[in-house]
């Protein structure tokens, strides 16, 4: 395994598993342990905000009182204090997201205005305009439209995936489908925002980009991800090259065989 890797076994709890490899482990290497004020300049993201609120309290019980914390942040960053990025790459600030629950709506009447306007087929199939059909859809066109960010994937490609056996039904599934593709981006530029999953892909890929100027020598560890968001997993892969950077993964298989380890990382 790689000297910046490490791995917290399945069967100990992970967060105080931590707090312990900061202090008396191997994650800080030889970087100074004393006075008041050497946590400060430890910097430790986290998957969650929860799982920051329960390290914090980890750390506090295990200083007793008497020093500062180390800088404990979420990947991509959930508060406005956590976008200190701004100030090193000269960027301006993305626009915000958009609410789940007005995008919920907004999807709502997207799908209703296409209900409105799809002809009856007379087959007995059609969809039955009703309120709870109406939010089902939309929830799922949320879905994709998550799922198609998350990965990384241009929505537009789906237009290409014609299933032969399907391909009747699938003209009026893409039909209803252009809502993600194309009615919804037309109202998010009109509301100049923009949807979560895109904010939280822009947040990490900046963080990614300017970690080395942000934090120089000073150390950086990375717990509990398992870099399953593409996203993430760039922002692991630059927290890994930096001077002092470390890869904390939960539960990771450390018996493996190094040929095995290098081809899950590639």
């Amino acid at each position: 395994m790689r000297e910046n890797i490490y791995s917290i076994p399945p069967d100990e709890r992970f967060l105080p598993a931590l707090v312990h490899g900061v202090f008396e482990g191997p994650l800080l290497g030889d970087w100074p342990r004393s006075g008041p004020f050497w946590l400060t300049d430890v910097t430790i993201f986290l998957p969650t905000r929860r799982a920051r609120l329960v390290l914090s309290e980890a750390f506090a019980d295990a200083l007793g009182g008497g020093t500062l914390l180390p800088d404990i942040r979420t990947f991509g960053g959930d508060d406005a204090d956590e976008e200190p990025f701004l100030d090193v790459d000269g960027s301006t600030p993305y626009p915000g997201a958009v609410s789940s629950m007005v995008r919920r709506f907004l999807l709502s009447e997207l799908v209703e205005k296409w209900l409105a306007e799809k002809p009856a087929s007379g087959d007995g199939d059609d969809i039955i305009a009703n309120p709870a059909h109406v939010l089902n859809l939309a929830d799922s066109l949320a879905r994709l439209i998550d799922d198609f960010e998350t990965e990384g994937v241009e929505a537009t490609k789906i237009r290409s995936v014609v299933p032969d056996e399907l391909a009747g039904r699938w003209l009026q599934t893409l039909e209803f489908l252009e809502i993600a593709l194309a009615a919804w981006p037309g109202i998010l530029a009109e509301r100049s925002e923009i949807d979560g999953a895109t904010l939280r892909n822009l947040s990490l890929g900046r963080q990614a980009a300017t970690l080395e100027r942000r934090f120089g020598n000073r150390p950086v560890i990375a717990a509990g991800s398992t870099g399953s968001v593409p996203a993430t997993a760039q922002l692991l892969k630059a927290i890994t090259r930096l001077p002092r950077g470390v890869l904390v993964l939960p539960g990771l298989d450390t018996t493996m065989p190094e040929r095995v380890f290098d081809a899950l990382l590639d």
